[in-house]
């Protein structure tokens, strides 16, 4: 028995009546790894952690002795049978894939706290970089990411972060004129346009970002498209605003500042 316990092939993890079905290359190391993990109550598998809080045993069985190339076709084999066996602990249908595999609500916050405070350096973060650079995402996923964020509001901690990090940071003329292609190509739908003439109307810019913005302008020179639709929409946020705190008094009709350029 000790033999075949450092055999490659599919077991079967039994606690009480609920058990799970794995493959591994050392049959003897993987069950001791199941073991200190129960022990311990840090196992992957909230459901058979639960099954060990209760008994406190176990059973293991060999279920097949195969080849470690072919472990995961042989542990598929036995998955499709046992999957739908309601005492069947086993999380995800495919063999070696995350697929399918959600987290509960405590698994997520356990590692919600181990990460607080964790800070990349900036290798880390290149390193990163670089591998999303080769994931292509198809147009299907986009779509769903963009869905899953919409309708999501930072609370102001969030945001005063996100501001923070971001302070002092410089790109390089190959990201500006990146970032200056995708806005290009980038279309704002109507609906859009209205919720962020909503949402900026009343604002103020601190001083100090007023004498940024006129710094920055210091010495550009606008087409006479763009002024014209810089007048538009200078317009367009006068008549909202005399819409929204009533109507102006009859004679004023002071001139906008994009006149004056």
């Amino acid at each position: 028995m000790r033999a075949v316990q450092h055999q490659s092939g599919i077991y079967r993890l039994t606690i009480g009546d609920s058990y799970y079905i794995g493959s591994a290359k050392y049959l003897r190391k993987r069950e001791r790894e199941h073991l200190k993990a129960l022990e311990n109550g840090s196992h992957a598998n909230d459901r058979l952690q639960k099954c060990w809080n209760k008994y406190g045993s176990h059973r293991w069985d060999i279920l097949e002795l195969c080849d470690e190339l072919i472990l995961l076709e042989r542990e598929q084999h036995f998955l499709d049978f046992f999957i739908s066996d309601e005492r069947c602990v086993n999380v995800l249908p495919t063999a070696g894939s995350c697929l399918g595999r959600k987290h509960s609500e405590e698994t997520k916050r356990k590692i919600a706290e181990a990460n607080q405070g964790q800070k990349r350096t900036p290798e880390q973060i290149e390193r990163i970089r670089q591998a999303q650079l080769l994931v292509n995402q198809s147009p299907e996923v986009l779509a769903r990411k963009a869905d899953a964020q919409r309708g999501k509001k930072m609370s102001p901690e969030t945001r005063r972060k996100i501001s923070a990090s971001l302070q002092g940071r410089e790109f390089t003329d190959d990201h500006r004129q990146r970032l200056s292609e995708a806005g290009k190509t980038r279309t704002v739908t109507p609906e859009t346009r209205q919720k962020l003439s909503q949402a900026n109307m009343g604002r103020k810019n601190p001083a100090e970002a007023v004498e940024k913005t006129r710094q920055a302008n210091l010495g550009s020179k606008r087409s006479e498209a763009t002024r014209q639709k810089m007048r538009e929409a200078w317009e367009h946020r006068r008549q909202a605003s005399s819409g929204k705190n009533g109507t102006q008094a009859e004679g004023t009709n002071a001139p906008s500042p994009i006149s004056l350029i």
